[in-house]
């Protein structure tokens, strides 16, 4: 599984230069009905670059099959896991700023890049 930012946060009118989102404490659950291996390859802390697409989650042949669900945090973490850092440098303004994240499950051949 894989995320991209696919803009800057942006109100509108103005981006917020150089403000960067970060992910922290992910881990893995499965379903009670999930059998098969964990898979092979989380990342528990990752920061977001516009346009770049960052693999989170990997699995190899007969890992991670079934249903799993990606969280970040649990109970006591899951309100500071996911945080957004804005240089003091940037210019602020009075509104909401919203981005997309595009986030894709695929099946590829092992070893090949997002």
């Amino acid at each position: 599984m894989s995320v991209k930012q696919l803009g800057q946060f942006n109100d509108g009118k103005n981006d917020l230069t150089g403000a960067t989102m970060t992910f922290n404490n992910a881990n893995l659950v499965a379903s009670s009905s999930t059998t098969a291996g964990t898979p092979g390859k989380l990342s528990p802390k990752f920061t977001l670059t516009p346009g770049v697409s960052k693999s989170i989650v990997d699995a190899a042949a007969n890992q991670g099959q079934g249903t799993w669900v990606d969280r970040f945090g649990d109970d006591k973490s899951a309100d500071s896991s996911i945080s957004l850092a804005v240089p003091g440098a940037t210019t602020k303004r009075a509104a909401a700023y919203t981005s997309t994240l595009e986030w894709t499950l695929a099946e590829r051949p092992a070893g090949s890049v997002d």
